[in-house]
């Protein structure tokens, strides 16, 4: 979400994140206790603050690359469509 905002202020509560992973606000807390403790991320009123990206990333399993690169891919096709900009190798 801090890609897609451009931002390290993600606007989330434990609640609502906790019911768009559908699992327990408790468990929410705990992760996120979890990362304020390894310096990735640092607690805000309704939301949550992300104080160091890299080590963010580090702690992630090597599948926030893969959802990385396709976000990057499929916005580059969108862009490239608003814009009538020919896809690579043809076109659009």
């Amino acid at each position: 979400m801090r890609n897609a905002l451009g931002s390290d202020v993600v606007p989330l509560t434990h609640e609502l994140l906790s019911r768009i992973l559908g699992v327990r606000r408790a468990s929410i807390t705990e992760c996120l206790d979890s990362l304020q403790k390894a310096g990735c991320t640092k607690a805000a009123r309704g939301g949550i603050i992300i104080s160091n990206v890299r080590a963010l990333q580090a702690r992630s399993c090597g599948c926030y690359r893969i959802i990385e690169n396709q976000y990057r891919s499929n916005l580059s096709s969108d862009l490239r469509a608003f814009s009538g900009i020919p896809a690579a190798g043809g076109l659009a």
